[in-house]
């Protein structure tokens, strides 16, 4: 048997028959809930499926007392399922089971961060990975005073400091550098959730985990309500401007070591140009994550667009980046000053609030940039993730 996740989804139906069933007879309903290769999908007939509008990555199972998370990759295979109970101590010492609501957390990426902030819950977060994910006072407070520690990346956790912590659950990205670090946090008895929100092409899809971390920090109803505005919001915004005559052509991504990384054509940043009424030069690429051509390429491209915007981890040096790549002086964009770069939001500990708190406001980076394709109706000042470098 490999899979021990669910035993205690049959103890609980069971329990009151104690005395009555007999010792095979429960090694029998076992094998039949515990038998299940790990990666398939369990078959559980009743339940209440949540509706997901826009997220392709998870799914959500209500029952009674309880909830079956399932988490799938890009190609929509099932790489873990979770279970939650109310009930007390139902799942000690069961392995992707977690006592709701959750009370003591890691959260190894900003976007899980701004979540559970958003929720109201970040007084459960007891780590992060780095002081650069604590984008407001509130946080940077809670990590002064102790409350918030840093454990490092998923390359170099701080594994000890982790179990002295002992987390209720650890949210960490489905990567290949954490799939090798799961396994091990699994062996020192650290219940971990692999999240695929990241590999989410819509941006409303990315902003629907908020219906996952719902679930488990016992705020469905409050995740609903945040989703139901950001999605207002962004569909007012996309019907407003995307159905313009006049499309800006749009070149897109970052140089870097004599070539240039952009955005694929089915990818989260591709939808958020299409929905704000841009022509993206790569919106015919099938690709739904970042795409490597040479610069030389991207020179006879980039002098075609009427727009680039500059997609950087952290802060852009303009200059920098003018003189290692002299011919982006040519581009169209750049002579006539239409470039945007998304580091409009750099938080106090030196972080790009834009890759953070932005996973939860598709809609403001909806409207930055529809603004700034639009420059003759609002200021660009006013932009909230982007801005002109130059």
């Amino acid at each position: 048997m490999k899979n021990t996740n669910t035993v205690w989804w049959s103890c609980q139906k069971y329990r009151s028959f104690n005395g009555l069933i007999s010792f095979w007879s429960i090694l029998i309903i076992i094998h039949f809930t515990t038998c299940n290769p790990v990666g398939e999908n369990l078959s559980i007939s009743s339940g209440d499926t949540a509706r997901l509008s826009y997220a392709e990555r998870f799914s959500i199972v209500h029952y009674d007392t309880t909830a079956v998370l399932t988490v799938m990759d890009e190609q929509r295979q099932v790489v873990q399922q979770y279970r939650t109970s109310t009930y007390p101590n139902s799942c000690r010492g069961v392995s992707a089971c977690f006592q709701i609501p959750v009370q003591n957390t890691v959260a190894m990426t900003t976007p899980y961060l701004a979540i559970i902030d958003a929720l109201g819950e970040a007084g459960a977060v007891r780590a992060v990975s780095s002081i650069m994910s604590l984008y407001n006072a509130t946080l940077t407070h809670l990590n002064e005073n102790g409350k918030i520690i840093t454990l490092g990346s998923t390359k170099n956790l701080d594994q000890e400091q982790l179990v002295a912590l002992g987390p209720d659950a650890l949210f960490i990205p489905y990567t290949r550098t954490a799939l090798e670090l799961h396994d091990k946090l699994i062996e020192l008895s650290i219940p971990v959730l692999s999240i695929t929100s990241h590999k989410e092409t819509h941006p409303l899809g990315k902003a629907e985990w908020l219906k996952f971390f719902g679930v488990l920090f016992n705020r469905t109803p409050e995740a609903d309500s945040i989703f139901r505005g950001i999605e207002d919001d962004y569909l007012q915004t996309k019907q407003r401007y995307q159905g313009q005559h006049n499309k800006p052509k749009v070149m897109a991504g970052y140089a870097r070591r004599g070539s240039w990384i952009a955005p694929g054509g089915k990818s989260y940043f591709a939808r958020l140009l299409e929905d704000a009424g841009a022509d993206y030069v790569f919106a015919e690429n099938g690709d739904s994550g970042n795409i490597t051509l040479s610069f030389e390429r991207a020179h006879e491209l980039g002098q075609q667009a009427d727009y680039l915007f500059f997609i950087s981890m952290g802060p852009v040096k303009w200059e920098l980046i003018r003189a290692r790549e002299p011919l982006i002086n040519d581009w169209q964009s750049v002579t006539q000053g239409k470039v945007f770069s998304n580091d409009g939001s750099i938080n106090a500990q030196g972080g790009n609030d834009y890759w953070g708190k932005g996973f939860l406001a598709p809609h403001v980076i909806l409207k930055d940039l529809a603004m700034a394709l639009s420059p003759n109706t609002i200021h660009p000042d006013s932009l909230v993730y982007f801005r002109k470098p130059i």
